[in-house]
């Protein structure tokens, strides 16, 4: 899951570069992905032994 998100910082990165979109839409993406990362691992570290992860 976390590389799919990675992907999609890339899809707002690239229109960045060639100034098509804000900073901000760059800046914004990104923090939106460290937040959808850590909730996943949070989540992943909520397993316990008798009970599998999904």
């Amino acid at each position: 899951m976390n590389h799919g998100i990675d992907g999609l910082k890339v899809i707002f990165l690239v229109p960045t570069a060639l100034s098509i979109t804000s900073i901000w839409v760059a800046v914004m993406a990104d923090a939106g992905a460290t937040v959808l990362v850590t909730l996943n691992a949070i989540r992943l570290l909520g397993c316990r032994k008798r009970q599998p992860c999904q």
